[in-house]
């Protein structure tokens, strides 16, 4: 599993005048796990694999979010960016790990949930409410869900709801 080239690196200063990342990365590429991550623009999965190599979907982060790799339930993981997309390394304390951690188990959930939702129409179906609510806008029509801006193919979404 190769990381993807960065296509561009900047360095920041937090208020501790520590360097920081901000790591600007193409669709597909894979994102270093060895640092805790803003989410400023675009989106990021985390997947992992079982014993018998079935691909596990561990989660799907967006603007505003943070991503806290060491913290994701099950490891081994890999982290890539679905969209062009935009990290910042961030430094977290305690509450910004135990939040991280709770939300990151409530889409374990969802995605646990999903795996046992049948036919695979209606799986789908579900993701893409899931989806909406997470990432969605409310409109007069209902929610609009950014499948573009998400770049969620159908290879993707496949693996989201395998």
């Amino acid at each position: 599993m190769a990381v993807g080239h960065f296509t561009e690196v900047v360095p920041l200063v937090n208020a501790m005048q520590q360097p920081l990342l901000q790591l600007v990365f193409e669709p597909g590429q894979s994102i270093p796990v060895d640092f805790c991550w803003m989410v400023r623009l675009g989106f990021a999965s985390a997947n992992s694999w079982s014993d018998d190599d079935d691909f596990l979907p561990l989660g799907v982060w967006g603007p505003g979010q943070l991503l806290i790799p060491h913290r994701l339930a099950i490891q081994p993981v890999e982290l890539r960016s679905l969209s062009n997309l935009v990290l910042e390394q961030c430094l977290i304390d305690a509450s910004d790990g135990e939040s991280f951690l709770s939300s990151h188990i409530e889409q374990l959930s969802v995605f646990f949930k999903l795996s046992r939702v049948r036919p695979a129409e209606k799986r789908m179906l579900k993701l893409l409410q899931w989806l909406g609510s997470r990432f969605g806008a409310t409109t007069e029509q209902g929610v609009r869900l950014p499948l573009v801006a998400m770049n969620l193919t159908h290879r993707e979404l496949g693996h989201l709801v395998h």
